[in-house]
């Protein structure tokens, strides 16, 4: 484990938790955000890491009370989604799942309790958070959850994924673009999820934030071309089918648009987006906007 000094986040490399500060800071930087500067944010991290620490020399378990801090946030978190970034979480009782998860491995691997190596991240739709290597499994470590964990499955109906601590990254810049997207910016958030991909270009839940951009500056082909290789890979992604038959109808190719939403249909049989939009090709209507759809 790496050892800590006062004036840089990590001795003798880039750590992980400063590449999910400077990952984050960057995003909130590009949505036009109004930042104090990086080092503002690593003395709060610093502070936090103090007062765990004065907790954990009087006998605490640190993991407990990294639990309690993060709990004590999202108990009062009153925003949801992708606009709570780490910036955001320092400064305030906010949390979402991708700045509880970059909080917790960021202390975990400052306060150096033999906790770090032991944490993966897991994820399903929508949704990661820190998972805990134990000898029978894996322990969720789930604060800043949106959903308690007995819906994962009820909810997505998808099994938790196990990945890499490094995944946090991609997680914080789609939250970036999610966000750029919400502003309207399109072509500056193609440009982040292009980034996302060229990282991790294995993982088709990426892809979705790239469709959405295409989707909006109407480049109907592209965002089918794209579909057809997530569908190659993945072919039960029901969102992805709906895009791919928004982008057909969008075209006027009517006959292929009902088609594709026939497919999105044997997926799921009562998806009322994709009946709406069925509905509407028939009568060669024109969609609502992506916005009215999807967000």
């Amino acid at each position: 484990m790496v050892k800590i000094k006062k004036d840089g986040l990590m001795d003798s490399y880039l750590s992980l938790g400063e590449r999910i500060l400077e990952t984050s800071y960057r995003g909130e930087i590009t949505c036009g955000e109004k930042l104090e500067s990086v080092q503002y944010y690593k003395d709060k991290l610093f502070k936090l890491r103090d007062e765990i620490k004065s907790q954990v020399d009087d006998g605490a378990d640190p993991e407990e009370t990294i639990n309690e801090y993060l709990d004590n946030k999202s108990l009062n978190s009153k925003e949801g989604g992708g606009n709570i970034s780490l910036t955001k979480a320092l400064n305030s009782d906010n949390l979402n799942c991708v700045s509880s998860t970059s909080l917790y491995l960021i202390l975990s691997e400052m306060l150096d309790y033999d906790l770090f190596e032991k944490y993966e991240i897991g994820r399903v739709p929508e949704h990661v958070f820190v998972r805990k290597k134990e000898e029978d499994g894996y322990k969720n470590l789930d604060q800043g959850s949106i959903f308690p964990e007995v819906y994962y499955y009820l909810l997505f109906n998808s099994p938790i994924r196990t990945l890499p601590k490094e995944i946090i990254l991609a997680s914080i810049l789609n939250n970036t673009g999610v966000n750029l997207l919400y502003k309207k910016q399109y072509e500056k958030a193609l440009e982040i999820f292009d980034e996302i991909i060229e990282q991790d270009s294995d993982d088709t839940f990426f892809f979705g934030g790239k469709v959405a951009s295409l989707y909006c500056m109407k480049e109907y082909d592209e965002v089918i071309d794209i579909c057809d290789q997530v569908l190659d890979t993945e072919p039960e992604l029901e969102n992805f089918l709906i895009l791919k038959g928004c982008a057909f109808h969008n075209l006027k190719e009517y006959e292929k648009a009902i088609e594709t939403y026939d497919e999105a249909l044997e997926i799921n049989p009562s998806g009322g987006l994709t009946k709406e939009c069925k509905e509407k090709a028939l009568s060669k209507t024109e969609l609502d906007s992506f916005e009215q759809m999807f967000m």
